[in-house]
């Protein structure tokens, strides 16, 4: 289920209309073990304006963490239903529904503590690859907190909250000028950190563009009051 917090960030950003934008929803899917609270949540989903659902948590991680990731499963039936009922209702399709599979831990967070072999490979800087090419993979992910990031695990600094400011003038702020990650996208994590004054810690390496580097870096940092 989506938190208070949650459905109002995500009223505002329907209301915010930004030209060409989609809005996918990230979710766990405990709340599919209950069919019809499921077909209620996902016409509000498609009513609200959502184009694309990921139905996260069938992961290694929660595998080894005893998580019952059966949950976390909707079969053909009823999600066949669901997209049959809401055709007749509204005389469209609703949205487009992706279910996360069964991907091993990322290098952060509670992932830290598995073992080498549990874990994702070690992810690597994506965005330059999201942001500084022409491509349809470009994203801003946007926590139910309102923190906003232009990396996809929400590693790099926020560059704001959407709260507090349109999706717009976040993006300006953060792709223009001198700005962390401006710097990050052109030269990488190490680089960004070293010119905001950032202390990079022990064992990360002078060129690393790694996830857990710039974890370690940049972890709950904010750039808003932090550009040069």
């Amino acid at each position: 289920n989506l938190t208070a917090n949650g459905r109002k960030l995500l009223f505002l950003l329907l209301s915010q209309q930004t030209p060409n934008a989609k809005i996918t929803v990230e979710t766990h899917g405990a709340w599919l073990s209950n069919r019809d609270f499921a077909s209620r949540f996902m016409s509000n989903l498609a009513i609200w304006g959502v184009q694309r659902v990921i139905i996260s948590g069938n992961d290694m991680f929660h595998h080894r963490e005893g998580v019952n990731t059966s949950l976390f499963t909707l079969d053909e039936g009823p999600l066949h239903d669901f997209f049959s009922q809401f055709r007749e209702s509204y005389n469209r399709d609703p949205f487009e529904v992706r279910f996360g599979g069964a991907i091993k831990a990322l290098p952060f967070g509670r992932g830290e503590n598995l073992p080498p072999e549990e874990l994702h490979k070690d992810q690597q800087c994506e965005l330059p690859i999201v942001w500084e090419r022409i491509t349809s993979m470009r994203q801003l992910v946007i926590e139910s907190s309102g923190n906003a990031y232009l990396c996809p695990w929400s590693r790099s600094p926020s560059i704001g909250s959407a709260f507090e400011e349109s999706v717009y003038a976040l993006l300006q702020r953060a792709l223009e000028g001198p700005s962390i990650t401006a710097t990050m996208i052109r030269s990488g994590p190490i680089t960004a950190a070293k010119e905001a004054g950032f202390p990079i810690p022990d064992g990360v390496e002078e060129r690393s563009w790694s996830c857990r580097a710039c974890n370690k870096i940049f972890k709950g940092a904010r750039i808003k009051g932090l550009i040069k």
